[in-house]
């Protein structure tokens, strides 16, 4: 990719640019600051569902792009969780910006931000580009969300990204585990119920013979009682 005189200031104003406009997008939903980009419906999706995204972006250097993939988890579906991952591979004159490549995860019905993911820089032979991670975290049936995939472009032709996206019911302890739990439950309750019964015992004796002692406290009566009769 050539480099022109001025562009290191041009991508650090046009990053800036890029952030302040993915804000407005948040504050005002349906609005865009952004040169280009496309909105995907996926309507309704349910738990485990799993679907790839991309886009080939045809445009001018610094041209910045917005992409959302708009869906609703099925209120009927299990607790779930969401992961992401999105990569961009520079090919000269046909990349994107990693300083700007990021992916957002919004949820429409309590209007917040769930995760976002920047860009993080990787080379894989002489290949090198940036991805996007976004960890499997917890999203609430029944609400509507948007993936936003946004940046800057950096190629003198444009662009592009490759991605996937997975939502899966989040794991559920199997009935083992419950029965390890229960049974540690009722060992413990075991335990302190023998323990009481002997110190309740061992209180009851001590009270019959008119004197409350500890072992520590006879150990020690003892032992002057053989000194005693020693020195007599």
């Amino acid at each position: 990719m050539k480099v022109q005189p001025g562009r290191s200031i041009r991508k650090f104003v046009s990053t800036a640019l890029v952030s302040v406009a993915l804000m407005a997008a948040v504050a005002l939903p349906g609005q865009s600051a952004f040169a280009l980009g496309t909105t995907t419906n996926l309507g309704t999706v349910g738990s485990p569902y799993s679907n790839g995204i991309g886009d080939n972006l045809l445009g001018d250097f610094d041209e910045s792009f917005l992409d959302v993939y708009r869906f609703t988890l099925s209120p009927a579906s299990p607790p779930s969780l969401f992961n992401a991952i999105n990569i961009t591979v520079d090919f000269r004159s046909f990349s994107l910006d990693p300083g700007s490549f990021a992916t957002q995860l919004y949820d429409v019905t309590t209007a917040t931000i769930v995760y976002t993911a920047s860009g993080m820089p990787f080379s894989i032979g002489p290949f090198t580009g940036s991805f996007n991670l976004i960890a499997p975290l917890p999203i609430a049936s029944g609400d509507s969300f948007e993936l936003r995939v946004s940046g800057l472009i950096a190629g003198e032709d444009g662009g592009f990204y490759r991605g996937t996206f997975s939502i899966s019911p989040a794991p559920v302890p199997e009935a083992e585990t419950y029965a390890m739990l229960l049974a540690g439950l009722g060992l413990m309750g075991f335990v302190v119920r023998r323990r009481k019964q002997s110190q309740d015992a061992a209180a009851a004796r001590s009270g019959a013979a008119g004197i409350s002692r500890t072992p520590l406290e006879w150990r020690g009566f003892f032992a002057l009682w053989i000194v005693s009769k020693a020195v007599n």
